[in-house]
């Protein structure tokens, strides 16, 4: 949340409706596609450790050890896209750390939000793990544009965030604008 250029004086970044917007609708769209590239592939070892970062999150939360929580929650979307690889991983990667601040909003703004998104959480693991790859996609576009769409309204009720909802719709295959 803070921006800091080498020798020049820190300063608190402001809240840009349209990154937000198209920041996450990328997310959405690349890592639906990493959750579907994965599903049905994970490895025990992988699996494991998935639950072991949901476990960790789960302690982390109630310690409110938020350093903790955002260390195993970016294994943990990592884990659930085990099969993406380079270039497409760093690029998911740099999306995952531009978003943290607008995640750490909503935790703050939203603390009641734990319990569904780690119900969200074990579904979407269970997906990867299962055999159907547009359940696992559509569970994480929904996952990432339910945090998304609620900064939004709290950061600019006025926005649309269209770009998400056509990144979800597109994620889940669904229609959204009628011409």
């Amino acid at each position: 949340m803070i921006d800091a250029d080498l020798n020049q004086r820190a300063r608190v970044k402001g809240f840009d409706a349209k990154e937000l917007d198209q920041l996450y609708a990328a997310r959405i769209c690349l890592e639906s596609l990493g959750c579907r590239m994965s599903t049905g592939t994970l490895s025990d070892e992988e699996s494991g450790l998935a639950r072991e970062c949901l476990e960790s999150m789960e302690q982390a939360q109630k310690t409110q050890d938020m350093t903790v929580w955002m260390e195993s929650h970016r294994r943990f979307h990592g884990l659930c896209m085990a099969r993406v690889t380079e270039p497409l991983r760093r690029t998911i990667d740099s999306f995952a750390e531009r978003s943290e601040r607008y995640l750490r909003l909503f935790q703050l703004w939203h603390p009641q939000s734990f319990d569904a998104a780690h119900l969200e959480h074990e579904r979407i693991l269970a997906a990867v793990e299962g055999n159907d790859p547009a359940v696992s996609g559509s569970l994480m576009a929904k996952h990432l544009s339910r945090t998304a769409i609620t900064v939004m309204q709290d950061v600019s009720p006025e926005s649309e965030a269209m770009a998400i909802r056509e990144a979800l719709a597109m994620a889940v295959g669904t229609r959204t604008r009628q011409k």
